[in-house]
């Protein structure tokens, strides 16, 4: 397995135009012209390569859709040999096609093919301001671009954790500094947050394999919430508001098809047959621990079968059917979509972020959102009839922050995200801190989650887009260093967000970034591009070609 660095090369930043001379012309003019300004105030371009610092920034990759669940997966191009030249590189391929072999969906579990078969896109495009820090130092959680302090001829490109003379610490996934946890603001965890799963009904799927398991279900069999494709819509009852009708909730449990490392157990109502292994622990078959009946990932799906056929009793069979439908029940593990194919170790993480956008909300009800990370469970509720937003902790009835909402939120989208980052509580409302944050601790052991999140309304109609469940970046400690490590006076602590696979301060001989080997920090991902083929002149040529739908500002 090659594990590399987020290695980036300077470019000239460019893509080509479409065929007509003219247009290439013009292109070229006005590349050269803006090459130029670019170099004029500082600004220079890079290329990435790798993806040490994926999701957030992306090397050479591949883009595909799973045929089982249609999640889009961003996967890396170095997880195997590039592939066939006749697929157009950049393409979102439909795995539909291809044979199931080589690698499994994150998202479902089930077989999505070969990396082997599949495009390769080109790696983002960074603008590089080279002068930021020569009046100010990086600041903590920002993106920079610097020469690797192993081979200065080679810029990387990271994320700043450790400043100046602190005493630096990687803990449970978390950075301390001098015996501190230090927390993201809300900006920087837009920028690092890494999705779970973004809502989609797969109802009606029409692939030959099983839909997945849906992850939002109404709590409730007589619920008035309704599951459309991309968005939920709750219409109220014809109840008073006032009169206290009850809370509706949909509710997210982590359901996985197939596969996976979690345990899950149920009691036995009579002893197992003889025949069952005792603490074996094989993954998919279950096996005896004292009084309860074990599995360890998801049951295999012939298990019940099996065991009908050897003439197993109802009470078994029963205790069977249960073990399955709760082993479906996984933890949210570090996991990376970009990393599919590399065996690595995952480790449970409980730092979650929900976010959604409330459309058309009217009535005198409320709408409310649940996030839990196993210590305390937050609850954000936007009360229409007092146009209030309140945020509570557990079942204390008194908000610990609340803010009134103007006509003009509650009648527009309202963007609301709910966070427990870094043992602490924030809110966003339309991509800014609506509160200051309340902090807390994570007591040690918590068990993992599995049913972390859940939305309710009363008394309100409203739709509810872009849901999404998020993760924070869960840092792994390595064994190069001490740990903690002791940051000179003019030096810097980077780490990648693609902690698994990332080359950084963790592992390098000189673990640290002295100012001087500082280039700038990047802006934008600018230009970035796919390869197309043309034919021009009767022959058939590959040239770049702009996707803008993945430029953006970086966090």
């Amino acid at each position: 397995m090659s594990i590399a660095a987020d290695r980036i090369g300077a470019t000239s930043g460019g893509a080509r135009g479409p065929s007509p001379l003219r247009n290439v012309t013009e292109s070229l003019i006005l590349l050269a012209v803006a090459v130029v300004l670019f170099r004029g105030f500082g600004l220079e371009g890079y290329l990435i390569s790798t993806g040490s610092m994926a999701p957030t920034l992306l090397g050479f990759h591949h883009r595909v859709t799973c045929p089982n669940c249609r999640e889009l997966i961003v996967t890396s191009a170095t997880v195997s040999p590039s592939t066939a030249d006749h697929r157009l590189a950049g393409d979102v391929v439909d795995l539909g096609s291809l044979a199931p072999s080589g690698m499994e969906c994150p998202y479902c579990g089930e077989p999505c093919g070969s990396p082997e078969q599949l495009p390769r896109t080109e790696g983002d495009q960074l603008l590089v301001h080279k002068h930021a820090f020569e009046f100010r130092d990086p600041r903590r959680w920002e993106v920079i671009v610097f020469r690797n302090p192993e081979d200065p001829s080679q810029a990387y490109v990271k994320r700043v954790v450790g400043l100046p003379r602190e005493s630096l610490e990687i803990r449970d996934g978390e950075v301390w500094t001098d015996g501190q946890l230090r927390r993201k603001p809300l900006k920087s965890q837009y920028g690092m947050r890494i999705p779970v799963h973004r809502y989609e009904s797969h109802l009606g799927t029409s692939t030959s394999a099983p839909a997945p398991p849906e992850r939002w279900q109404p709590i409730n069999e007589d619920s008035n919430w309704w599951l459309g494709s991309n968005t939920l819509t709750f219409e109220a009852d014809d109840v008073d508001a006032l009169s206290g009708p009850r809370t509706d909730w949909v509710e997210y449990a982590h359901r996985v098809a197939q596969g996976g490392r979690h345990r899950s157990s149920v009691a036995l109502a009579e002893p197992a047959p003889d025949s069952l292994p005792v603490r074996d622990g094989i993954p998919g078959e279950p096996f005896v621990e004292e009084d309860r009946l074990v599995c360890v990932g998801v049951l295999n799906e012939d298990v019940l079968s099996r065991w009908e056929k050897m003439g197993a009793s109802n009470q078994f069979l029963a205790s069977l059917a249960e073990l399955a439908k709760e082993s479906q029940l996984a933890s949210i593990d570090d996991v990376y979509d970009y990393n599919t194919g590399l065996p690595l170790e995952s480790r449970p993480v409980d730092d979650l972020m929900l976010s959604l956008t409330l459309h058309d909300l009217h009535g005198e009800g409320r709408f409310e959102m649940q996030l839990t990370d196993g210590d305390v469970i937050a609850r954000l509720v936007v009360d229409c009839l007092h146009r209030r937003l309140s945020l509570l902790l557990d079942s204390d009835p008194v908000p610990v922050r609340e803010m009134t909402l103007s006509e003009e939120q509650l009648s527009e989208p309202l963007q609301l995200d709910l966070s427990l980052f870094d043992d602490q509580v924030l809110v966003g409302v339309n991509g800014r801190e609506a509160f200051a944050a309340v902090k807390h601790e994570t007591r040690p052991g918590t068990n993992p989650l599995r049913r972390p999140a859940r939305i309710g309304a009363a008394g309100v109609s409203c739709e509810v887009s872009d849901l999404t469940l998020f993760r924070d970046v869960y840092y792994t400690p390595r064994e190069e260093h001490e740990n903690p490590t002791n940051i000179g006076s003019e030096a810097f602590f980077v780490l990648g967000d693609n902690s698994p696979v990332s080359i950084d301060s963790r592992v390098w001989e000189a673990p640290q970034v002295p100012r001087a080997f500082l280039i700038g920090k990047p802006l934008v991902v600018h230009l970035p591009s796919t390869t197309k083929r043309v034919r021009w002149g009767g022959q058939e040529r590959s040239i770049r070609m702009p996707e803008f739908s993945r430029a953006r500002v970086i966090r």
